[in-house]
């Protein structure tokens, strides 16, 4: 294969995922990993049936701090965290129905009680670097 056309494809390639750079703050515990489910729309984030989910040791925190990268599509999207403290790849409950485990948002802070509405936490990915911040939440 000549080399003009592997530039091409890489080329055409990178131009579908776009780099995405995640600051998640007030990580409470160094245990586990952070699950970040991406939702295109309310009716997915309602059902659970996100359309990836990527996996993040918890590796290098500082401060109850740290950044992640990956790739991702152009669009309207909702990320949705979870700090599988147990590595069990679900949110675990206390016998009240409250999360054990803290949990984040795309760019939104949820106050409320149940899940917040897609609307809250959707970002638009766009051509290039994005940068998300996520503050975790523990209830207790």
């Amino acid at each position: 294969m000549n080399v003009p056309y592997v530039l091409v494809i890489f080329f055409a390639l990178s131009c579908f995922s776009q780099q995405i750079e995640m600051e998640i703050t007030n990580i409470q515990s160094t245990k586990g990993s952070i699950r970040i489910a991406i939702f295109r729309n309310d009716e997915d984030f309602k059902n659970e049936t996100p359309v990836k989910v990527f996996v993040f040791k918890k590796v290098g925190i500082k401060n109850g701090k740290m950044t992640v990268q990956f790739e991702w599509k152009e669009g309207r999207y909702g990320f949705a965290l979870l700090d599988d403290e147990n590595d069990d790849g679900k949110m675990n409950y206390n016998f009240l129905g409250a999360p054990k485990e803290g949990y984040g948002f795309s760019n939104y802070e949820h106050t409320g009680f149940g899940k917040p509405a897609f609307s809250n936490f959707a970002v638009d990915i766009k051509h290039g670097l994005n940068k998300l911040k996520v503050n975790m939440q523990y209830i207790f």
